[in-house]
């Protein structure tokens, strides 16, 4: 299941009434230890002497995939600042918010918050035994069980074990600071590398490098020179490559969106020819590496392109190499815009076929 667009928003005296829906609704309160219904007028009063004192931290969950609908708050209440901890809470109040695995990426979201900007040392949660989705979620994240309460909860006359959990702030940066996703391509020594995005109402956080994170992935080359350009709509640069001082690259966009090719020019190798391309922009943050042997160019298709990149060797000026963009041998299934003509450089129009290549 494709992972949702979450934004935490601080809670305000106009959500009162989504709050107290939610409250009250029976999905919520079965796995509430206090079941009782409450006015919106009780929900006000807690939000002027608690929320508003700082005593808890509390923030509408937004669904950016349903056109930023309230689905549900998450909050720190009991928050100590002697023991730099406190209590993590959370419910979906709107049936279409269920199901959609919101539950791992609002976790992350306010851990980010507890640890990053709180500076708090500890966070902990109480969770009914049969909640198996929010416990999941919550292992997921970094939490662990401390300890268990037998048959504290009462549903239905049934009594139930209440689990007590907590992550530290050293699990958390451990686990959660820095981690990449790494997804090899279908050509080998090509990944995708996805950096963790930390966000909240404020904006988001990313590391866009981190040397231990790539060694962790089996990706341990050294780059020695950091190159950016910014291209308009239509420019195709490519495909170049370096021929004594062949380059390893690690690309993104930071600004626009580009088409990004690789082309295999190792010696010997099975998928010699063969290309892959991939959508770099600033929204999917997206990063390519192609190790060394590889031609490479990008085709931009927003208004305007900033693009960044990082290298394993340096820029040799008299050991350029390219082929031509549209070689048929090779057959690269470039997104040509409609009515946009592709503008190449001088240089570009005229590079060698790859059959012409020594």
């Amino acid at each position: 299941m494709k992972r949702p667009e979450i934004l935490l928003r601080p809670i305000e005296e106009n959500d009162a009434g989504n709050i107290v829906r939610w409250r009250n609704s029976d999905d919520v309160r079965r796995n509430l230890f206090s079941q009782e219904r409450i006015t919106v007028e009780q929900h006000l009063n807690y939000y002027r002497s608690v929320v508003l004192s700082g005593k808890c931290r509390q923030f509408i969950i937004t669904l950016r995939e349903q056109s930023d609908k309230d689905i549900g708050t998450v909050f720190l209440k009991n928050i100590d600042t002697n023991l730099q901890q406190a209590e993590f809470g959370i419910f979906i109040g709107e049936p279409d918010g269920r199901g959609k695995n919101c539950a791992l990426p609002v976790t992350e979201q306010i851990l980010d918050i507890a640890f990053r900007d709180m500076k708090l040392n500890r966070v902990y949660l109480f969770v009914v035994e049969d909640n198996e989705p929010a416990i999941k979620a919550y292992k997921r994240a970094g939490f662990s069980e401390i300890a268990r309460d037998p048959g504290r909860f009462i549903r239905d006359g049934i009594p139930l074990d209440v689990i007590s959990m907590d992550i530290t702030s050293d699990t958390w940066r451990k686990n959660n600071m820095s981690k990449i996703k790494v997804t090899a391509c279908d050509i080998p020594g090509l990944f995708i590398i996805e950096p963790t995005v930390f966000g909240d109402e404020r904006g988001w956080f990313m590391e866009t490098y981190n040397q231990n994170d790539m060694r962790d992935a089996g990706l341990d080359m050294v780059f020695v020179q950091d190159n950016q350009s910014m291209s308009r709509r239509g420019v195709l640069r490519g495909l170049h490559y370096q021929k004594r001082f062949p380059q390893g690259k690690l690309v993104r966009v930071i600004s626009g969106e580009v088409f990004d090719v690789a082309v295999d020019l190792r010696p010997g190798s099975a998928t010699f020819g063969k290309w892959h391309g991939e959508i770099l922009s600033a929204e999917n943050r997206k990063q390519f590496y192609m190790p060394e042997g590889f031609a490479h160019g990008f085709y931009v298709l927003s208004e305007t392109a900033e693009f960044c990149y990082k290298v394993t060797d340096f820029y040799h000026q008299n050991d350029e190499g390219g082929i031509r963009w549209n070689d048929p041998d090779i057959g690269v299934e470039w997104p040509i815009l409609e009515d946009v003509p592709v503008l190449l450089s001088e240089k570009d129009k005229a590079q060698p076929f790859l059959r012409e290549l020594k």
